[in-house]
């Protein structure tokens, strides 16, 4: 593979396909490796072999097809995504995503593939990569069954709204929703993959009564923090922090006890602010990176609704500003340090 030139478009073979490790390294803990990075040494990047390597470009390769040697040396083939990196050096690295890996038949075995037929480039420039897409497959910004979501006709569970029924928003009032998503996971994935289990928030554990019953929402699940300590570190009182983060504040932990997660994501015409069993958390982002994390088929189904995401070069205005991982640890940690809640006197007004 090395020499070759990185054209982003369909189509596409390789058949030099040496199999290795590759360590992703982000810097800054915002969970992205970014491309075109000026420090190679220090900044975000690709380690193969002990070498850093910047990342130049990315493109995914859906429809793909992965030749390889099955059991009884019977040549077979695997169709998935094929995620291409171009180094700095145009060297270029081939990769499979982990929810792909996971689906593949039994037999395969990356070290036995002997050639990638690419399929179709999805069509997004993509100015950097998730490092959780390779980690595992994260539920992205989503709600676990039973929370309660605040509509017109009051609290109605997740799993219960359809296209279409009025959701009670901060900012805008009555939005509908656009599309409901949902993803089972399984106690098999979540054993196998940790990161993939909900985060518990407890009652009051954001502020008084807030929520006002135990929430659970996936990792990445952005929950709107307010406060006089957001204002001088930000600029701004609120801002959203994904469920993650608040794991150092009382009352906020793993659910390790869950036998099962299912996720249920919702979708407006905009970044909404929503209320989820009283306390104040985000709607589906439609971010580039965000979306990486949806399934193929829910993907689709997203991209017929808002065709125009297809074509975006703007990331979408997000409804709070989101401070990456380590800022939002940082603001968190200084909540707990003075003992504030991490949301205060605001009003909670709704639109």
């Amino acid at each position: 593979m090395n020499g070759r030139v990185f054209t982003m478009g369909g189509g596409g073979n390789t058949t030099t396909v040496p199999y290795g490790d590759m360590d992703m390294y982000d810097a800054n803990d915002d969970g992205l490796i970014t491309t075109n990075v000026n420090t190679p040494s220090t900044g975000d990047r690709l380690i193969i072999n002990g070498t850093n390597y910047v990342l130049n470009e990315l493109g995914i390769f859906n429809a793909s097809t992965y030749t390889y040697v099955g059991e009884g040396g019977v040549v077979k083939t695997y169709v998935a995504r094929v995620v291409v990196y171009q180094l700095a050096n145009g060297n270029l690295v081939v990769r499979m995503r982990d929810d792909d890996r996971d689906a593949a038949p039994a037999d395969f075995r990356f070290q036995n593939v002997t050639s990638v037929q690419l399929g179709s480039w999805d069509g997004t420039r993509y100015s950097s990569t998730v490092v959780s897409n390779f980690d595992a497959f994260p539920p992205n910004l989503c709600f676990c069954r039973g929370t309660l979501i605040e509509t017109e006709h009051g609290p109605v569970a997740i799993e219960s709204l359809r296209p279409g029924d009025l959701v009670r928003t901060r900012d805008n009032g009555l939005q509908p929703v656009r599309w409901i998503g949902s993803t089972l996971v399984s106690a098999a994935s979540l054993a196998a993959n940790p990161k993939l289990r909900p985060i518990r928030i407890d009652r009051g554990a954001l502020g008084a009564d807030m929520p006002s019953t135990p929430l659970m929402v996936s990792p990445q699940h952005r929950v709107v923090i307010s406060s006089q300590i957001a204002q001088r570190m930000f600029g701004t009182d609120e801002v959203l922090v994904a469920a993650k983060s608040l794991l150092g504040a009382a009352g906020i932990e793993v659910a390790e006890d869950v036998p099962e997660a299912e996720y249920f994501h919702m979708l407006f015409d905009r970044h909404e602010i929503v209320c989820s069993n009283g306390a104040v958390t985000e709607s589906l982002y439609t971010g580039p990176e965000a979306l990486r994390c949806i399934d193929p088929d829910a993907l689709e189904e997203i991209m017929a609704l808002f065709p125009e995401l297809r074509l975006a070069v703007e990331t979408p205005a997000a409804a709070r500003p989101m401070p990456a991982g380590r800022q939002a640890r940082r603001l968190v940690a200084r909540h707990v340090e003075n003992r504030k809640p991490l949301f205060g006197d605001a009003p909670r007004v709704w639109a």
